[in-house]
């Protein structure tokens, strides 16, 4: 609006020249608005409608709406500037009982007995047109549980991206098959509502929009986190609401919904409420108290992220049943004769501060809808800063009002979309080495990625593939990134590796006096070694063995240091390589000379892998391998026992009388058959003679 009187002919456009900066510096030295103005920049001239002096003008292609108010505002012939703004219909959603919701909208309608003011209700139609919520966004609803199937509700439940019905904690996190929250109360992974509160609460926050069933909720998107640890009759623990409320915070809830109290100060609960980062929304109380003298935990909690919240009926009033306190409790919201989803696919009316809390908590997903960067004492003070002040709460509130949804989503500092990390994995449980196959779930169009492995490796790749090769426990982080920022994630105990550090196959001596003496060659399948580790190996006797003497190790790798422990007839050897290597494929990269006391004691090697064993005659024998295991098929073992005794004559004796022998390794006396001289000769072994007899 230009000052209709001014001599200046041609105060109607925008910018006398492109350049913003100068136009600044013309106005600041004070030049005449002539210099400044052009009329080819009006595009609505209203002097010949009777409004002299108002125009409609561009904004140069190089400059802001903000530049452009700025310059003009500071213009001695401009009354007053202001943008153009955009309207749109209000939006209305096509659920068939909306009308019923005067919390939303208040038309003054007649609502369960009772006639309402317009105008009293959270503004919800203008805060439609900037956002109807997001499923990015998790509330967790900490109540009697939530209707997981009810039409209304379904499709905005919460479904944990990390787990799957098999029996399994898939996502590490303590719980198995949780794949929709929580039942504290049963403790198990169905936390359906068996009273319908929980659900009533639920309706409110995120009843499902324009879906042409039933009702809506203040966001018509979210995702709720069903959290039972109330029973049926609608009394729970605290030790249960402590576990829901951790539950939350390690599963990734942004803000927690609490329509209960009544019990005593908790220290452990008001820590716990602290400790989650988010906005925690909580009912004042329906005694009709002033909570600053008789205080409604966990509500009069003296805590920045807490947001508590009295009930108003549809004329603005405060509920006579609510409770309120001028420093306990923050804003008003609806909550006489709310309609909402129960049980039973159905909906009833309710009343209570439990009512008025959920409208706080949609309003609070709304915000973070808009900027999840956001924190909760900031998602507050936007809720506090831009009620509706009322009378009747204008001493027994913090804010002194009733909540607005538009005016607080008006408010809301929006950046640009800031991505949001998020990430599962194909398995997160098995044996070394573990295969896994990383997929990414981030939101805002990231166009980076930098995974964090836990065992000091990293990727850039976008779904990497991660072969763990040491046994434990990984902690796996995602840091996503675009133009307008980073975000991470970190899933703890994610990745659980069992087994041995390498797959080293076991030497399996025979029983008695027979350790042999020689060298074993370990071998290490490619790309298991490739820093620094530890490696057991172990040489495990029957449990008949008489005695293992002087074990030493030694290896063919260099800057390595060994100790070899015996207890119980077992030497285990620890390898701790000082400096990394690397093999490109199998090869034998671990030799060990290994000598003990027996009766074939000399000049034995035990080829581990290459599956044969020579004797102190130099005659050599089959190795088996299987299961890890390997075996030294034992001369003389014909029952295949593990040891040489009167079975194998007997197995011999059985093979001289009619069968036909397989193997002729038995001929022990040399005569070029198998027959009762050889198993003279190992009976009369056994009974302490001569080997040349």
């Amino acid at each position: 609006m230009m000052n209709p009187d001014t001599p200046v002919k041609l105060m109607s456009g925008s910018y006398a020249v492109k350049d913003g900066n100068k136009i600044n510096e013309s106005v600041k030295a004070g030049q005449n608005s002539e210099n400044l103005i052009r009329e080819e920049n009006i595009i609505r001239d209203y002097s010949d409608a009777g409004i002299p002096g108002l125009k409609v003008v561009k904004i140069p292609d190089n400059s802001s709406l903000d530049e452009t108010l700025e310059v003009y505002s500071n213009n001695p012939e401009v009354l007053y500037a202001e943008p153009n703004y955009i309207y749109y219909a209000h939006d209305i959603p096509d659920d068939p009982d909306f009308g019923q919701l005067w919390g939303l909208q208040n038309d003054g309608q007649y609502v369960y007995g009772a006639s309402g003011t317009p105008g009293a209700d959270i503004d919800a139609l203008n805060a439609w047109n900037i956002t109807t919520g997001s499923d990015e966004v998790v509330i967790a609803v900490i109540d009697t549980g939530v209707l997981l199937t009810h039409p209304d509700l379904k499709d905005n439940i919460w479904e944990n991206p990390g787990e799957v019905i098999d029996g399994i904690d898939n996502d590490n996190n303590g719980y198995i098959d949780d794949i929709h929250g929580w039942d504290f109360y049963s403790d198990d992974n169905d936390p359906t509502d068996l009273n319908g509160h929980g659900s009533h609460c639920a309706g409110i926050i995120a009843g499902v929009g324009n879906n042409s069933i039933g009702i809506t909720g203040v966001m018509w998107d979210a995702k709720i986190m069903p959290l039972r640890f109330l029973g049926a009759d609608g009394s729970g623990s605290t030790a249960d609401a402590i576990d829901a409320i951790i539950y939350a915070r390690n599963n990734g809830a942004d803000i927690i919904s609490n329509s209960w109290g009544g019990g005593g100060y908790s220290v452990a609960l008001e820590d716990a409420i602290r400790d989650f980062a988010g906005p925690a929304i909580c009912s004042a109380g329906n005694k009709g108290y002033n909570t600053d003298v008789i205080p409604s935990y966990p509500g009069s909690y003296s805590l920045d992220n807490i947001i508590t919240v009295a009930a108003t009926d549809s004329s603005d009033l405060r509920a006579s049943f609510s409770n309120y306190g001028a420093k306990s409790v923050d804003v008003g919201a609806p909550g006489v004769n709310i309609y909402s989803t129960v049980t039973g696919n159905s909906y009833t009316y309710k009343r209570g501060t439990s009512m008025s809390g959920p409208y706080v908590s949609g309003l609070a997903g709304l915000i973070l809808s808009l900027n999840s960067t956001l924190s909760a004492t900031e998602v507050k003070k936007l809720i506090i800063d831009n009620v509706d002040p009322l009378a009747s709460l204008s001493s027994t509130t913090v804010s002194g009002g009733r909540i607005n949804a538009f005016k607080t989503l008006s408010a809301v500092p929006v950046p640009e979309k800031l991505p949001k990390a998020g990430f599962t994995a194909d398995v997160t449980l098995g044996e070394n080495p573990l295969s896994v196959s990383f997929t990414d779930l981030s939101t805002g169009d990231p166009d980076g990625w930098l995974w964090d492995f836990g065992d000091n490796t990293t990727s850039d790749e976008r779904d990497p593939v991660k072969v763990f090769n040491k046994t434990g426990v990984y902690s796996v982080s995602l840091t996503v990134m675009n133009s307008a920022g980073t975000d991470n994630i970190t899933k703890t105990d994610y990745i659980n590796v069992t087994g041995k550090n390498a797959e080293i196959p076991y030497l399996k001596m025979p029983a008695g006096e027979i350790e042999p003496a020689g060298s074993g060659i370990f071998t290490v399948p490619a790309g298991n070694i490739t820093d620094a580790v530890s490696l057991s190996f172990e040489i495990v006797y029957d449990s008949s063995v008489i005695s293992v003497n002087n074990i030493t190790l030694n290896t063919t790798v260099s800057d390595a240091d060994l100790t070899v422990n015996i207890t119980e007839g077992k030497a285990v050897a620890w390898f701790k390589s000082a400096t990394p290597f690397t093999s490109g494929n199998e090869t034998e990269l671990f030799c060990f000379n290994i000598s003990a006391a027996g009766e074939y004691g000399s000049n034995t090697t035990l080829q581990c892998l290459n599956a044969t064993y020579t004797d102190n005659s130099f005659s050599t024998h089959n190795i088996t391998s299987a299961d890890g295991i390997i075996s030294i098929i034992v001369k003389g073992d014909f029952n295949n026992n593990g040891v040489v005794d009167i079975g194998d004559v007997s197995k011999v004796a059985y093979m001289v009388a009619g069968k036909i022998p397989e193997d002729m390794t038995a001929d022990f006396n040399g005569d070029g058959r198998v027959d009762i001289g050889d198993a003279s000769k190992i009976a009369w072994y056994f009974v302490g003679k001569t080997a040349e007899l």
